[in-house]
C-alpha cells in the first residue's frame, strides 16, 4: 500500500518492479563502496595505460549519449507539460546535455579508457535514468509538495553551475600541461581558483547538490535508493582523488595541498 512518510517521502506500493528498483539502488551503494575504497574505477588519473584502448574523450561520450537519448524519449504522463514529473525529465535531459557538451568543448582530455570501464558506466547512467524516471512517472501528483520542489531546484541550479564554473577552472589549469602518457606527472598542478583554494573536488560536491536536488524533486524512497549511488561514489572518489594527489605531485603542491579539504570547502 502506498502512503506518504512524516517528512514528505512518497512510499509507493511495493510491487517487484518498485522492490527491485530500490535493490538496485542499494547494490549500486555498495558496489560504489566496495570499487572505490579496494581500488577507483580506472579512468581518468586512476587508468590502467596498459589496457586503456578508448581516448577519454570518446569514451566520455559513450557514458553519456545514451542516457541522453533516453531522456529525450516521450514518457507516458497525464499532466504535461507543468507536472513534477515533466520538470524533473527536463532536468535530467539538460544534466547529460551538460556533460556532453563540456565533454565536446569544455574538457581537456590526454590519455585513454578502457572498454569495460566505458560499458560499465554508461550502462549505469542509462539503467538508472530510465528507471528513475519511470518511477517518477507513476507517481501521482498530489503527493508532490511546493517545499520539497523548490528545494530541489535550488540545489539543482546551485550545483549545476558551480560544477560548470569549477570544470572551467579545470580548463584552464589544463591547457598548458604537455601530456607525458603518464598518470604520476610531476606537471601536474593542484587546481587553482574558486572553492578550489579549500577543497580538492568541489565539482564533485557541486554534483552531488544537483543529484540531492533531483531527490528532493522526485520526494519517494525509491528514487532516493537509486540517486544516492553517485552521492556515495563521488564522496570516495574525492577522497581517493586527495590520496592521489598526495602521492604524486611535487612538494611545493603538497605544502598547498595540506589545506584543502577532500570534497566539501572547510568541512571534509
Amino acid at each position: 500500500m502506498a502512503y506518504i512518510t512524516s517528512i514528505g517521502l512518497y512510499v509507493p506500493e511495493w510491487t517487484s518492479f518498485n522492490v527491485g528498483l530500490f535493490i538496485l539502488g542499494i547494490c549500486l551503494c555498495l558496489s560504489a563502496v566496495a570499487t572505490e575504497t579496494l581500488e577507483p574505477t580506472p579512468y581518468s588519473k586512476f587508468g590502467n595505460r596498459l589496457v586503456d584502448t578508448i581516448p577519454t574523450r570518446w569514451a566520455m561520450l559513450a557514458m553519456y549519449l545514451p542516457s541522453l537519448l533516453v531522456c529525450a524519449l516521450p514518457f507516458d504522463h497525464p499532466h504535461w507539460p507543468f507536472s513534477r514529473f515533466e520538470w524533473i525529465h527536463t532536468i535530467t535531459f539538460l544534466h547529460f546535455f551538460k556533460r556532453l557538451i563540456e565533454v565536446i568543448w569544455v574538457h581537456r582530455y590526454s590519455g585513454k579508457t578502457n572498454i569495460v570501464t566505458t560499458v560499465i558506466i554508461s550502462s549505469t547512467y542509462t539503467a538508472t535514468s530510465f528507471f528513475d524516471l519511470l518511477v517518477v512517472s507513476r507517481m501521482p501528483s498530489s503527493v508532490f509538495s511546493f517545499g520539497w520542489g523548490l528545494a530541489g531546484l535550488i540545489l539543482v541550479i546551485v550545483g549545476e553551475t558551480t560544477n560548470g564554473y569549477h570544470h572551467y577552472l579545470l580548463r584552464q589549469l589544463r591547457k598548458d600541461i604537455v601530456d607525458t602518457k603518464s598518470s604520476t606527472s610531476s606537471a601536474y598542478r593542484l587546481p587553482r581558483g574558486g572553492l578550489f583554494e579549500y577543497a580538492v573536488a568541489p565539482h564533485y560536491f557541486a554534483e552531488q547538490l544537483t543529484y540531492l536536488g533531483l531527490i528532493f524533486l522526485s520526494q519517494n524512497v525509491v528514487s532516493l535508493s537509486i540517486k544516492f549511488f553517485p552521492m556515495i561514489y563521488l564522496t570516495l572518489r574525492a577522497a581517493r582523488t586527495h590520496e592521489w594527489y598526495y602521492d604524486n605531485l611535487l612538494k611545493s603542491e603538497k605544502i598547498l595541498l595540506a589545506s584543502r579539504k577532500r570534497l566539501i570547502p572547510f568541512v571534509w
